[in-house]
């Protein structure tokens, strides 16, 4: 669903730009815009979202994105290894979660809480392989995903990974998340 065309004026207002620019970057006619502002006429649903899509993406330009903030250096645990392996790995790298592979392909994570709850159920991370343990995957996104929606994404997940072809480029973690903001 669209936002109502009366949004239209205020929005180009607020980027600084002309009926003409936002006619021009949407690819319709400045008269369109000049009277879908004014509400004197309908338009398509193509053309309103055409606008609307011209809009958002001025609107994210210039603001941050996933790769601007992602961490590279993406360490990672394979799915058969032990678990205290992740624990070490984990350690050594002041990291609170690792995404799990196997094969080369991401199939799931585990987290520090993860192996806390672990040890606490009297399981021996010794003996025990990470993918017995291991929780959901971490969403993905691509590297030009706007900074806003990777922050909506760690409201409910613990970290987020930056891929691009099926590779995996970096990782948002709520700490970088914060960085990122000051």
């Amino acid at each position: 669903m669209l936002p109502d065309s009366r949004e239209l004026a205020a929005r180009r207002r607020q980027l600084g730009l002309t009926q003409a620019q936002l006619a021009r970057e949407a690819r319709v006619s400045q008269s369109l815009v000049a009277k879908l502002e004014s509400g004197k006429a309908d338009a398509s649903y193509s053309r309103v979202k055409a606008l609307f899509d011209a809009l958002a993406r001025l609107e994210n330009e210039g603001s941050l994105k996933a790769s601007d903030v992602m961490h590279r250096g993406v360490k990672a645990m394979r799915a058969e290894q032990a678990a205290v392996k992740a624990a070490r790995l984990m350690k050594k790298n002041a990291l609170s979660q690792l995404p799990v592979v196997r094969d080369g392909v991401i199939v799931g994570s585990v987290s520090e809480s993860i192996l806390l709850d672990a040890v606490a159920s009297g399981v021996d991370l010794k003996s025990t392989p990470t993918e017995k343990l291991m929780g959901e995957c971490f969403p993905q996104v691509s590297p030009g995903t706007p900074f806003q929606t990777v922050l909506e994404l760690l409201k409910s997940h613990s970290a987020v990974l930056v891929s691009s072809k099926g590779v995996v480029k970096g990782i948002v973690t709520k700490a970088d998340a914060l960085d990122a903001s000051k």
